[in-house]
C-alpha cells in the first residue's frame, strides 16, 4: 500500500455553502458548493490518489477574488468574468471557435466590452452565417438592441478549426491553439 498524506484542509471544510449571487441560474462568481460525499463510498475502494486529484480540482476551482476587487462581475450564459479583467486595451482581442450560424459571444465581447474578435469555423457554410461570409456589421460603432447580427468593433472571421496539430483533413484546414495564441502578451486574448 501506498501512504497518502492528508492533504491541507480545504478552505470550505466545514462552512455552510452559499452562493454569491442565488438568483443566476447558470455559471456565478464564488466558490462551488459542492454536496458533501454520501458515509459510505459507493465503489469497492478509495483511491487516496483519486481524492486528492479531486480535491486539487476543486480548489483551483475556487477563486481567490472578490466582486470588489474586479469591479463587479459579468455573467454570461455559462461563463463569469471579471470586469477589470476585460476592459478593452490596445492589442486586446476576442477568439471564438466553433460559432456556427451565429456567434453570441462574439458580438458579446465587441458590443460590452470593445473587444475585436476573430471567429474561426470550418464546418459551416458561409451562406449559412453572416459572420462567415464577411457579411454580418462589421464595426459599427454601437449596435442597435434589435436582436440583428452585430459588430460594434471590428472582426475578422477564418473558415479553420481547432485542432491537435496545424493540417488539413478532408479538406479542412486546422490550426492549434498554441498557434492562435502566439505572440499574444499576458491577459490580451479572451
Amino acid at each position: 500500500p501506498v501512504s497518502v498524506p492528508s492533504p491541507a484542509p480545504f478552505p470550505l471544510q466545514g462552512m455552510k455553502c452559499e452562493y454569491l449571487m442565488p438568483h443566476a441560474v447558470s455559471s456565478r462568481p464564488g466558490p462551488p458548493c459542492i454536496m458533501a460525499a454520501p458515509t459510505f463510498w459507493p465503489y469497492e475502494g478509495n483511491t487516496p490518489w483519486r481524492v486528492l486529484l479531486g480535491e486539487r480540482i476543486v480548489r483551483a476551482a475556487t477563486p481567490q477574488i472578490t466582486e470588489e476587487d474586479c469591479d463587479g462581475w459579468t455573467l454570461f450564459g455559462d461563463q463569469t468574468w471579471c470586469n477589470k479583467a476585460l476592459r478593452a486595451k490596445e492589442g486586446t482581442l476576442a477568439l471564438s471557435f466553433g460559432i456556427e450560424e451565429r456567434d453570441m459571444y462574439s458580438e458579446y465581447m465587441s458590443s460590452q466590452f470593445g473587444l475585436k474578435t476573430r471567429l474561426f469555423d470550418c464546418f459551416i457554410e458561409p451562406e449559412k452565417s453572416p459572420p462567415m461570409a464577411g457579411t454580418a456589421p462589421n464595426g459599427t460603432g454601437p449596435c442597435p438592441l434589435n436582436g440583428q447580427h452585430c459588430y460594434q468593433t471590428s472582426y475578422e472571421s477564418f473558415a479553420v478549426c481547432l485542432g491537435p496539430k496545424e493540417t488539413v483533413i478532408q479538406g479542412r484546414r486546422y490550426n492549434t491553439l498554441s498557434n492562435e495564441l502566439r505572440d499574444r502578451g499576458p491577459l490580451s486574448t479572451y
